[in-house]
């Protein structure tokens, strides 16, 4: 996750509610999600991807927090991760959308 946007973010939520992202900061959230999810599609088993699958949980409630503690609109993309991902500590939540995303 890019800690440095996530903490800009958080610093403007002290001073205005609720919050609008800029367009970069949009995109940069989106390239980050690519990111996240182009290296589970490039795993090469549900082992493996651990890692990424972790980053991606952390991911998911960052943008569930700004969205539902911060009324930030979210993209449909990212508002769709936020709800399929609910559960990424849930392994065979987990598991389904590594299916998911590998199919």
């Amino acid at each position: 996750m890019n800690a440095l946007l996530y903490i800009e973010i958080e610093r403007r939520l002290r001073d205005e509610f609720p919050i609008h992202l800029e367009a970069g900061e949009v995109q940069t959230l989106e390239n980050e999600m690519d990111g996240i999810l182009e290296q589970i599609k490039r795993s090469e088993s549900f082992e493996d991807a651990q890692s990424q699958l972790d980053e991606l949980a952390l991911f998911q409630s960052v943008l569930a927090t700004l969205c539902f503690k911060w009324a930030v609109n979210l993209t449909p993309r990212m508002r769709e991760l936020v709800r399929a991902f609910d559960r990424g500590d849930d392994g065979q939540v987990r598991r389904h959308y590594y299916e998911a995303l590998k199919a």
